[in-house]
């Protein structure tokens, strides 16, 4: 429970209060309009509030002078980390963890794994800021690419090959994606 006495209007109470109980940032805490035919008398006492039931869906303000009592509906927004462009990166260029930022979102569209996106293949161009969308990345395959001429029969060791991630529709047929 919390007390609070000032004449702030009852969605300013609230909300201050939601934010000193969780410690959510008042921009992520949503009090949708209260009911225009409420009218709440000022609290001489001050006000209490608390949670009445379980979750933080709910506040009850109560007065004890004059004695009144009134439930508010409150809403936290959820936020999302989702992964946008650090810098303008080119089509045809696979995302490397250079490429990429996260942003904080209540709510859109957007992609939050990074590794679903590292080594992916822009279809498009991407401006710094732009959050990445599933549309914007090519269907790749990871393929084994030989650096270098090699003879029948001879060991492959690391540095002779790269592993690469290529469009799909660019594998050359008789190609064997996803091969260890």
């Amino acid at each position: 429970t919390g007390v609070q006495t000032c004449a702030l209007p009852i969605s300013q109470q609230v909300r201050q209060w939601v934010v000193e109980k969780t410690g959510v940032p008042s921009a992520r805490v949503d009090i949708p309009p209260l009911d225009s035919r409420l009218r709440v008398t000022v609290c001489a006492a001050g006000a209490n509030f608390d949670f009445p039931f379980a979750g933080q869906s709910l506040v009850r303000v109560r007065c004890d002078s004059p004695q009144w009592q009134v439930f508010v509906q409150v809403g936290i927004k959820a936020v999302r980390n989702i992964l946008v462009a650090n810098r303008d990166v080119p089509a045809g260029q696979p995302l490397t963890d250079a490429d990429l930022s996260v942003r904080q979102v209540g709510s859109g569209e957007g992609i939050e794994d990074r590794s679903a996106v590292l080594g992916r293949i822009l279809k498009r161009p991407l401006t710094q800021g732009r959050t990445i969308l599933a549309t914007d990345l090519e269907d790749s395959v990871r393929v084994v690419r030989i650096k270098a001429s090699l003879k029948a029969g001879s060991a492959i060791e690391a540095r002779d090959f790269a592993l690469e991630d290529v469009p799909r529709n660019s594998v050359p047929a008789g190609a064997a994606p996803g091969v260890p």
